[in-house]
């Protein structure tokens, strides 16, 4: 494999790492009624599914704000809000 392709398969990897633990984060916070189908569409209507950079924001903003969902800081990424 390639360099490029090696950093491609890489960045893809690293968001769908991102991605599963907002769906994680999400699951944990609203119930097992929310599945990762569920999850996952609450996050697009956030708009905080198909922008990398704001995936990256969000899931490391709540992993650092776990209250993040009770009480959103005025700082929050964009999908929080």
């Amino acid at each position: 494999m390639s360099p490029g392709r090696r950093r491609d398969a890489e960045r893809r990897r690293t968001l769908a790492d991102a991605r599963a633990r907002l769906v994680g984060f999400l699951q944990q916070w609203l119930g097992p009624d929310v599945d990762g189908a569920l999850a996952q569409d609450l996050l697009r209507r956030a708009e905080a599914w198909e922008s990398p950079p704001t995936v990256y924001a969000l899931a490391a903003h709540v992993e650092n704000h776990p209250e993040a969902l009770k009480a959103p800081a005025p700082d929050s990424p964009i999908g929080l809000l």
